[in-house]
């Protein structure tokens, strides 16, 4: 059996109009999906055929580099590989074609550290109000695209 997350302020589907609205219509998709359970047997296996032959013909013109039917070829670009160009000429010379050579600073925090350091104490209630951010995070139905 599937583990179960929590739920945060759950409140009754009645408070909130938007999701009553949601469940509603909904209720009405299903209801339409069962009375016409063939055309939607019928489509799911169509857009099941459609996917497979659109991956295919994509990789096609893809690989002869091609504009055919709906696919367009519409822009060539030149990538550099920057180390392979340092590798094959060196750093004078990789510099002197235009290469060049950035440091980046990535600051990460122990996440485990610093809240137990926030629970400690040792971080401040107004130092934490600045530092950590809480982000709420929703499981949400997909969303429908029927063509």
């Amino acid at each position: 059996m599937a583990k179960r997350e929590p739920r945060y302020n759950d409140v009754p589907i009645t408070e909130i109009p938007e999701v009553v609205n949601f469940e509603n219509v909904k209720a009405r998709y299903h209801k339409f999906k069962q009375d016409n359970a063939a055309y939607f047997q019928y489509l799911n296996q169509i857009q099941e055929e459609y996917n497979i032959a659109l991956q295919a013909a994509e990789k096609a013109v893809k690989v002869n580099q091609v504009s055919c039917g709906d696919f367009h070829y519409y822009l060539k670009l030149d990538k550099i590989d920057d180390d392979m160009a340092y590798q094959i000429h060196g750093h004078e010379k990789f510099l002197a074609l235009g290469g060049t050579i950035e440091t980046v600073t990535i600051r990460k925090m122990d996440k485990t550290r610093y809240m137990s350091n926030v629970q400690a104490g040792v971080v401040t209630a107004d130092e934490r109000q600045l530092t950590v951010k809480t982000e709420p995070r929703y499981h949400k139905p997909e969303g429908m695209n029927v063509p």
